[in-house]
């Protein structure tokens, strides 16, 4: 038997179906990345975090492009919940888009599968899964 349940949201809440079938409240669908971006960067200006956003490197993005940076970090956010090894192994490498050899952040709140997390730490990058703990990490 297959158990149902009829839900009830009041206000403006977010709730979808992961790829896995787990419902989630308040998170990001697959294709929220407009929205995850909004709410960095208004949790970034709110916390007076000097920071640039979609900062593009040669013409028209060819070498790629830096989410957010701040003075200390370089900041990349997806809602995928794989896939982003190489875009990190480049923004920790590259010496165009990251000259100063500026740590990395992976927001990625969909980004659940310990492999993949493990393979992005092992790049050298810090992966957060919240708002919250990228701007606790930022505030140290």
């Amino acid at each position: 038997m297959l158990e149902v349940f009829n839900l009830e949201v009041e206000g403006n809440e977010n709730c979808y179906v992961t790829e896995d079938g787990i419902l989630v409240h308040n998170g990001y669908g697959s294709n929220d990345g407009g929205k995850l971006e909004e709410d960095i960067k208004e949790a970034l200006d709110e916390a007076k975090i000097l920071n640039t956003a979609g900062e593009k490197f040669g013409a028209n993005g060819s070498i790629g492009e830096i989410d957010f940076q701040t003075p200390d970090y370089i900041i990349e956010a997806t809602v995928k919940n794989k896939g982003k090894l190489k875009q990190i192994n480049k923004l920790l490498t590259d010496s165009i888009m990251n000259p100063d050899g500026k740590p990395v952040i992976l927001i990625a709140p969909n980004y659940t599968n310990s492999s993949a997390v493990k393979a992005i730490e092992d790049a050298g990058a810090t992966v957060v899964h919240t708002i919250e703990d990228l701007i606790s990490i930022l505030n140290k």
